[in-house]
Order: C-alpha cells, then sequence, then structure tokens
C-alpha cells in the first residue's frame, strides 16, 4: 500500500550530489548560452538594420536555418562534425595542432560543445526579436545622429542600447528560461555524459522519472524547476512591466 512521505522527496533532492551537479551545469549552460547569443543576435541585428553588412537577405536566410531544418537531423550532423575520431573539425585541425580536443567525449570539452551548439541554434531567433525591435524605433534616431557626426559605435552604445533596453531585456528573460528547460541536444548527443559533465536538470529529471522510475523524486526536481522559471517570470514582469516598446 502506498505510503505518505511527506517532504522526503525535497529532502533527498537536495542531498543529492548529482542534482547539484545537475543544477550547476544548468547554469553553466545557461549563463553562457544566454550571454554569447544575446550579444551576438544584438550586434547582427544592428549591422543589419543599419545595412552595414553586405547581402543582408542571405545573411537573414542563414541565420533562420537552424528552424528550417528537424532539429534531431542537425543534433545528429552536428554530432558527426565533431566526433573526435572521424569529425570534420578535428580532420581540420589535425593539420594545425598534433592534438586536437575530443569534444562530447572528453568532459571538459563537453559543455563547451553543446553550449556551441545552443549558441549557433538560438543566435537567429534571437535576431529576428531584436529586429522586431528596431523596426518600431523611429528612424529619424539614427539619421539625426549621423547627421550630428555619431560613427557606428556611438549610435550603438548611445540610441540602440537604450532604446532597446525593455526588448533586449525581454529577450534575456526568454533566452534564459530556454536554456534552463535544454534537453534535446543533451539526449542526442552526449545522453548527459561524460562523467556527468552535460547533465542539466530537465535531463536529471527524465532519468529519475523514465529511465530509473521514481517518479516522486522527479516530481520534486519538476516542481523545483518550475519554481525557478515562476521566480524568472516575476523578475521579466518587474524589469519589463512598465516600460514601453516601440514596436
Amino acid at each position: 500500500m502506498p505510503e505518505f512521505i511527506g517532504l522526503k522527496n525535497y529532502y533527498n533532492m537536495f542531498t543529492d550530489p548529482e542534482f547539484w551537479i545537475a543544477l550547476k551545469n544548468t547554469f553553466y549552460y545557461g549563463v553562457a548560452t544566454t550571454l554569447i547569443s544575446v550579444t551576438l543576435a544584438l550586434i547582427f541585428a544592428f549591422l543589419i538594420h543599419m545595412q552595414i553588412v553586405r547581402f543582408s537577405s542571405f545573411f537573414k536566410t542563414s541565420l533562420i536555418t537552424p528552424y528550417i531544418i528537424s532539429s534531431v537531423a542537425i543534433m545528429i550532423l552536428w554530432a558527426y562534425i565533431f566526433d573526435p575520431t572521424y569529425g570534420l573539425v578535428n580532420a581540420i585541425l589535425e593539420k594545425i595542432i598534433s592534438n586536437p580536443p575530443q569534444w562530447y567525449a572528453d568532459p571538459k570539452w563537453a559543455m563547451p560543445t553543446i553550449i556551441l551548439y545552443g549558441v549557433w541554434s538560438s543566435v537567429g531567433y534571437y535576431t529576428v526579436l531584436f529586429l522586431a525591435g528596431l523596426a518600431g524605433i523611429p528612424q529619424t534616431f539614427f539619421e539625426a545622429a549621423m547627421v550630428d557626426g555619431a560613427d557606428t559605435k556611438t549610435i550603438f552604445r548611445r540610441i540602440m542600447l537604450p532604446l532597446m533596453r525593455p526588448v533586449i531585456l525581454l529577450v534575456l528573460i526568454l533566452a534564459t528560461i530556454g536554456t534552463i528547460q535544454v534537453f534535446t541536444p543533451i539526449y542526442v548527443i552526449t545522453e548527459g555524459g561524460p562523467m556527468r559533465a552535460t547533465t542539466t536538470i530537465v535531463y536529471y529529471l527524465y532519468e529519475q522519472g523514465f529511465q530509473l522510475f521514481n517518479m516522486g523524486y522527479a516530481s520534486a526536481v519538476a516542481v523545483f524547476m518550475s519554481a525557478m522559471l515562476f521566480a524568472l517570470a516575476i523578475i521579466q514582469k518587474k524589469a519589463v512591466g512598465e516600460k514601453g516598446y516601440y514596436y
């Protein structure tokens, strides 16, 4: 007969070293992927909007390519490209250095490999969001700055960033929530390894619930993750709730 255990699953969760490893990996992946992808997306959006880069139409198309092709197919291709033995990346690096990284087979390089995929697959989406925000800002602001002799860096730092602050905060929150929920690349490429180097909180939840069938414990992990996401939603509301948008 089932026995009520109260908060024991939460106690087990907070005293489980593997849970803290998964939480640390989640924050590592989340912070690195969010900062890099959002920064690159902001720069790309500015360059496209100001028509600084040539072939902007081709550039826009290439940015959204990850959303056109099946994500699982891309991940399998990514795994082959970064294969330590037969991969294209190491085939090139072996001509330059004698001992190229083992990528997802090495605990030191496994998470950076997943982060690299996360950045590549998300930067296009964030660029589109920033372009939508820039489209709502009156073009006269940029034109007046150029008439006054402002260079590109000044326009980016003094005009675009302040006017785009609400959009930037929104994208940061969306990116953070998305990275906390990362699962598919971990499942397809590394399966949480090697040596737990890429086990995130969602993959840990999957292991407990659908491999070990410890549903009560997995539910406790899910509640904890939901609480984190709820806290981020509160932060988003306080950060951008009273700010105006230009689009």
